[in-house]
């Protein structure tokens, strides 16, 4: 029995997580895909059974469905020492980032994606993905270069997404220059579907309020009395910061609390990297008055979406109002799908449990 799959017998005997057949056979797998990859890079040994020819391990399933406790579990476990685990919104800064970079050194534009494939080469040997999704043509046009690059060199890649291959970038502009992309992966892949009758984010669910709707004067003055506590009498003031050269504006901070208006936060043109760059500066968001969610607002759901990824991956504490229940908050017609995920996501961050881990 590999360590992995003892760790998750002993989380179940704990009663941490409930045992579940198909998250017992995604860790075997996944031990066998990175034992394949210890061989194959410290022996001169070549493996000619199909697995070993596949260099992504493709896990999709729906929200809650158990996909991060496992790689976190997998990760702790079994990673090598040179590998790179980030949220998939991340590494696409940091990749825009670097080729930019190459670009002003005057680096070929030929050579740009196996120059920046090489640099992720000295890093890790293995890449691990959390949420794996594409929303744009810039992305999609740089991700089928960059993983063939990675395919070239032998990097393994495991990735996790709540989205079939064939339905990435799914009613995308220019879709039809993606779809080698598609094929590509599934060629590659190891592809896994894990899913599960329970959402494992509302196991710890708290009656703590933290969520307040509807908008109106009692639930304003239960968020006021939160941010007078949490303030604790501290000195408030906007703070800027400088992304790339733009002015982004830290609200009403005290204390590494900070209180957001939706609007503020969601309404102008900001992205990702906006967000990541703002975190060193609180543990705490407070945001108010967020309106329901319709093909006319999709932007700015967008926003949110990006946003709540952010925080929940770093785990920062949210409060927020909204106009109704945000369990039960509309969508554009085109993010219901991948809205679920960040509803459910939503559910987590308000438990006990998600707030004590910090």
């Amino acid at each position: 029995m590999s360590k992995a799959l003892d760790f998750y017998l002993d989380l179940c005997q704990a009663g941490t997580i409930e045992k579940n057949n198909n998250q017992i056979e995604l860790i075997s797998e996944l031990d066998s895909f990175l034992t394949n990859n210890e061989k194959s890079l410290f022996s001169l040994i070549q493996f000619t059974s199909k697995k070993s020819t596949q260099n992504c391990f493709y896990i999709y399933g729906s929200v809650g469905s158990g996909k991060t406790l496992l790689m976190d579990l997998i990760s702790k476990v079994k990673a090598p020492d040179k590998f790179l685990r980030m949220h998939f919104h991340e590494f696409m800064i940091k990749t825009h980032d670097a080729l930019h970079e190459l670009r002003k050194n005057n680096e070929s534009k030929d050579e740009l994606i196996p120059r920046y494939a090489q640099m992720i080469q000295a890093e890790a040997k293995i890449i691990f993905f959390d949420e794996f999704q594409v929303d744009n043509i810039a992305d999609a046009m740089i991700l089928g270069q960059l993983f063939t690059e990675f395919f070239k060199r032998n990097i393994k890649i495991i990735l996790t997404t709540n989205i079939f291959p064939d339905d990435l970038y799914k009613d995308g502009l220019q879709r039809e220059l993606f779809l080698p992309f598609i094929e590509l992966i599934k060629r590659k892949s190891i592809i896994f579907e894990l899913n599960t009758e329970k959402d494992y984010r509302k196991l710890n669910f708290s009656n703590d309020e933290v969520y307040f709707s509807p908008i109106n004067l009692a639930t304003t003055h239960k968020i006021n009395d939160l941010y007078k506590k949490l303030s604790d009498g501290h000195a408030i003031a906007d703070k800027d910061i400088k992304v790339k050269g733009r002015d982004v504006k830290i609200k009403r901070l005290a204390h590494r609390v900070s209180r957001f208006y939706f609007e503020e936060i969601c309404g102008d043109s900001l992205g990702a990297e906006d967000y990541l760059s703002m975190l060193g500066s609180f543990d705490t968001i407070i945001i108010e008055k967020i309106s329901n969610f319709s093909n006319e607002s999709i932007n700015k759901q967008l926003r949110f979406m990006n946003l709540v990824d952010v925080l929940y991956d770093h785990n920062i504490n949210l409060i927020l109002s909204s106009e109704i229940p945000i369990n039960e908050i509309g969508s554009a017609f085109h993010l219901k799908e991948k809205f679920k995920r960040t509803l459910s996501r939503l559910e987590e961050m308000k438990s006990k449990k998600y707030r004590s881990s910090k």
